[in-house]
């Protein structure tokens, strides 16, 4: 009896692993220096294919030192994306630099009730700014906007967006960062999470339909009776 199951359990186990293969994520970094090209950052622990991400350091040719660049991919709905960063800018002219962690390999697709939550913990904004923002897609092409903030200190904003993606999908958090102040820390966190959107046919029109089918099937079954 038990060497008649074994086929069954290898086949449930190789399907398993199929399907954690299928919704495995990763995520990377970049970064974009006054309009400048888009640079990808280096994973701390050298793997730029698994769901974690970590950088800290100086970046070269720019005047901001990254205390922090990391993120997480979830992988599939409900929790998706956590992204943050803290830097500090050194000189007195304006600078922008803008930071990108992107999470691919997303699923379900669908419709999806994306919602990003922003937050900003910078404590002297006078002279710098801090954007948030989210995109279904990459930074490359950035698709669809979920979410748009420019957040004081110590901010908290949430924003919900429907949306559609494809299987396998891309999100990305981005940090836009301003500062003309010399020492001037700044930082954030994005979590984009997403739920199952309203299924098409859902609704009035969808139980009229549903009722009519069962009062047809009724009488069909009457008509078998007679």
């Amino acid at each position: 009896m038990f060497k008649k199951f074994l086929p069954l359990a290898a086949a449930a186990s190789i399907a398993i692993l199929a399907s954690t293969a299928a919704n495995a994520s990763s995520i990377q970094a970049y970064y974009s220096f006054n309009g400048g090209a888009i640079t990808a950052l280096t994973d701390a622990d050298g793997n730029a294919a698994d769901q974690s991400f970590s950088f800290f350091g100086a970046i070269a040719g720019t005047t901001f030192n990254f205390n922090l660049v990391s993120g997480f991919s979830q992988g599939a709905t409900p929790d998706l994306l956590f992204a943050q960063t803290s830097n500090t800018h050194t000189g007195t002219l304006a600078d922008t630099i803008k930071i990108y962690l992107v999470a691919t390999g997303l699923t379900p697709g669908g419709s999806q009730t994306f919602t990003s939550q922003l937050s900003s913990n910078f404590f002297n904004p006078v002279g710098q700014s801090l954007t948030e923002r989210t995109y279904l897609g990459s930074p490359f092409a950035p698709g669809t906007l979920l979410a748009s903030e420019t957040l004081g200190s110590l901010a908290v904003v949430s924003e919900t967006q429907n949306a559609s993606p494809g299987d396998l999908y891309s999100l990305t958090a981005e940090f836009e960062i301003t500062s003309s102040v010399n020492g001037g820390n700044s930082g954030g966190q994005i979590n984009v999470s997403a739920v199952p959107g309203p299924i098409v046919g859902a609704g009035l029109p969808g139980l009229i339909a549903a009722c009519g089918g069962l009062l047809a099937l009724a009488r069909r079954r009457r008509k078998q009776a007679i």
